[in-house]
C-alpha cells in the first residue's frame, strides 16, 4: 500500500512540474506568405503543444502574400490552444498586406521601433499583369479585417483602412491607435513585458508567467 501511495504521489508531482513549465516558443516568419510558410507554422504550433509551451511568439517580417494562405494562418492562430503573440521585428521589418491580417488575428500584437504595418489593398495577378482587385474582393477583405479587429478589441476603422485606403502606420502610431499592445525594441524586452498579462481566448483565461521563461527557438 505504501509503495502504491508513493508511486501515485510521484506521478502527480511530475505532472505538476511538467504542466507548470513556463516555456515560450519562438517562430520566425520572414518573407512572402506562401503555402510553405503555412506548413512551417502549423508544424511549429503542433510542436509547441508537445513542448507544453504557455504561448507562441511569431516574429514577423513580410511584404505580403497569398490571401487563401493568410486565411489559413489566421485560422491556426485563432484556434491555437494557447495565446499567440505576433511581434513585427526586428527594427526595419514590415507587416504589409497579408502581414497586417496576421497581426490583427493575434491574441497580443507588438512591434519593434522602426517597423511598419498596413498597405493591405488586394491585388489580382492576371495574364495582363498585376492590377487592383475588384470591388467585391476589396469589400470582403475590408470586412474580414474589421471582424478580426472586433474579435481582438482593436480599432475596426484602422483595420478596414488597411484595405480600403492602403493605410500604413509606424510602430508608434499603431501603439497610439490601440492597434498593438506593446512597443518592444527586443524580444527579451517583450517577454518581460508580457509577464502577468491576462488573455481571454476561446472561453479560456490565460495568465502569462514569463519572468523566468525557458525560450524555445
Amino acid at each position: 500500500m505504501m509503495n502504491i501511495r508513493v508511486t501515485i504521489l510521484l506521478i502527480i508531482f511530475l505532472s505538476v512540474v511538467s504542466l507548470s513549465a513556463d516555456r515560450v516558443s519562438i517562430v520566425d516568419i520572414d518573407g512572402m506568405i506562401t503555402a510553405g510558410q503555412l506548413s512551417f507554422l502549423e508544424r511549429q504550433l503542433d510542436l509547441a503543444v508537445v513542448e507544453q509551451s504557455q504561448l507562441v511568439i511569431i516574429r514577423l517580417n513580410t511584404p505580403g502574400g497569398l490571401v487563401d494562405v493568410t486565411f489559413k494562418i489566421n485560422e491556426a492562430i485563432l484556434n491555437a490552444p494557447f495565446p499567440v503573440v505576433v511581434y513585427v521585428a526586428p527594427s526595419g521589418a514590415i507587416a504589409a498586406s497579408a502581414g497586417a491580417f496576421i497581426v490583427l488575428a493575434s491574441d497580443i500584437a507588438a512591434m519593434a521601433p522602426g517597423t511598419t504595418i498596413g498597405a493591405a489593398q488586394p491585388l489580382s495577378i492576371t495574364p495582363e499583369g498585376v492590377r487592383e482587385a475588384d470591388d467585391k474582393t476589396s469589400i470582403f477583405l475590408a470586412n474580414h479585417a474589421r471582424s478580426l479587429a472586433e474579435q481582438n478589441n482593436r480599432p475596426e476603422h484602422i483595420a478596414a483602412g488597411f484595405v480600403e485606403e492602403n493605410l500604413t502606420l509606424t510602430a508608434s502610431e499603431a501603439l497610439e491607435e490601440g492597434l498593438i499592445d506593446y512597443l518592444a525594441p527586443t524580444l527579451e524586452y517583450l517577454i518581460q513585458q508580457l509577464h502577468g498579462a491576462t488573455i481571454e481566448k476561446n472561453e479560456q483565461t490565460y495568465v502569462l508567467n514569463t519572468e523566468n521563461a525557458e525560450i524555445i527557438v
